[in-house]
């Protein structure tokens, strides 16, 4: 396991974000109305959120916006802390969300022009900040990959968290582990 990254802290607005995924798509599904609008916002504001709703039972979804709801009622703590409390997708998501964003927004972009290196080193140039969250670029280049996208970003998190993806997958839709 990746000490430093089960040491990031998992800071309020990230978690207040995680408990206005679940509550939004928790609504979504009660109203049948706001569906597809409701949808689309889902998917731009959280990337891979439509997945989750549709891969994780009801119950957990609604066990996971509580575990949010929890999380924002206490203080600032590392992913460890969510791990340890078998609270682990929370955080795991709120991590896949982001770096989606990051790949997908890239991809789309004037400057989204070739495979995972193209796009770290975009990324070192741009925003340091950002490039501190993916993996070093030779380890991202050994997972094979060869596109920007879900895919990318889902292999790099399991990278970072020091997990294979099918130990990743499993926890982040909430089916035993392999």
């Amino acid at each position: 396991m990746s000490s430093t990254f089960w040491n990031t802290v998992f800071e309020a607005h990230e978690v207040g974000s995680m408990a206005a995924k679940y509550a939004w798509l928790r609504r979504v599904a009660l109203e049948a109305a706001m569906r597809k609008d409701a949808l689309g916002y889902a998917a731009q504001r959280w990337p891979g959120s439509l997945r989750e709703h549709q891969r994780v039972s009801p119950s957990r979804y609604r066990q996971r916006e509580a575990w949010a709801q929890q999380g924002l009622a206490e203080p600032d703590c590392a992913y460890s802390a969510w791990l340890t409390r078998g609270h682990a997708a929370i955080c795991l998501w709120s991590e896949l969300h982001r770096r989606t964003a990051e790949a997908l927004a890239w991809r789309s972009g004037a400057t989204g022009e070739g495979g995972p290196a193209a796009f770290l080193r975009d990324l070192t140039q741009r925003d340091p900040r950002l490039r501190a969250a993916w993996p070093e670029e030779s380890a991202v280049l050994a997972l094979g990959i060869g596109s920007v996208g879900a895919g990318l970003a889902e292999a790099c998190l399991a990278l970072r968290a020091g997990w294979d993806r099918p130990r990743l997958r499993a926890c982040l839709l909430g089916l035993p582990s392999t």
